[in-house]
């Protein structure tokens, strides 16, 4: 129920959103970029992830009296998050093992993302400025290209072959990674001139995580910084 709930509010979001954008004054732009991404809590082994964004923002944007930003803009981001974990323990997920294995596992993760930014600019000259950004984000995983590299094998004592404490054990149910997703928070900072800028953005999870990494139960959260390239359509 909840994987249902989640696609629709996504469903619901980009349909209401690009409504409005047809019939909204603002400044089109994209980003392309790279990522890194690390596991909390675990020794993560890094590898480069690509990030392409389609947003749109709008100038001067007020929600109160006392809080005025430069501008808000809101964004379509498919990103593709890498990260390895190394010689990992996973069990059969039925409560007896006759063996340990020990494994890497390679996360390949993509997914679809709506950040919703506070942009602030802070001019330098009358071409290049300081550009800062918040908001918050819905995430949910579309595909799941991770591999598990098996290293080795060691047979279990009689004694602890029930219900041993493997770091991840495979989910009898075989759920996939449509299931993962979640909420994160987007900051960051960049240089900004009339036709380009260039943005490193940092994305913690919230209430976020990989549920599932090939048929594994994985639930592991994701914090990830992106380094991204803006090319701006009409120049503001």
């Amino acid at each position: 129920m909840k994987f249902i709930l989640k696609r629709a509010a996504f469903l619901f979001i980009f349909m209401i959103t690009n409504t409005y954008l047809l019939h909204a004054q603002g400044r089109p732009y994209f980003r392309v970029g790279t990522n890194l991404t690390v596991f909390r809590g675990e020794k993560t082994y890094l590898q480069m992830g690509t990030t392409f964004c389609a947003g749109y923002q709008w100038k001067k944007s007020r929600i109160a009296k006392w809080f005025k930003a430069s501008g808000l803009a809101l964004e379509f981001v498919y990103t593709n998050k890498k990260a390895t974990l190394k010689n990992k323990t996973i069990g059969g997920g039925l409560g007896y093992d006759d063996y340990v294995s020990y494994n890497d596992i390679y996360c390949s993760v993509f997914l679809y993302e709506i950040p919703v930014l506070l942009v602030y600019d802070f001019p330098l000259n009358k071409k290049l400025r300081v550009q800062l950004n918040f908001g918050p984000a819905m995430s949910l995983a579309l595909v799941d290209k991770s591999r598990i590299v098996r290293r080795r094998n060691e047979p279990l004592p009689l004694n602890k072959r029930t219900n041993y404490p493997f770091d991840y054990v495979v989910n009898p149910g075989d759920p996939t990674i449509f299931t993962s997703g979640g909420y994160l928070l987007n900051f960051g900072f960049g240089l900004s001139s009339t036709h380009f800028s260039l943005n490193i953005r940092f994305s913690p999870a919230l209430s976020y995580e990989f549920v599932t990494i090939h048929a594994v139960d994985f639930h592991e959260i994701p914090d990830t910084v992106h380094f991204l390239f803006t090319l701006k359509l009409d120049p503001g």
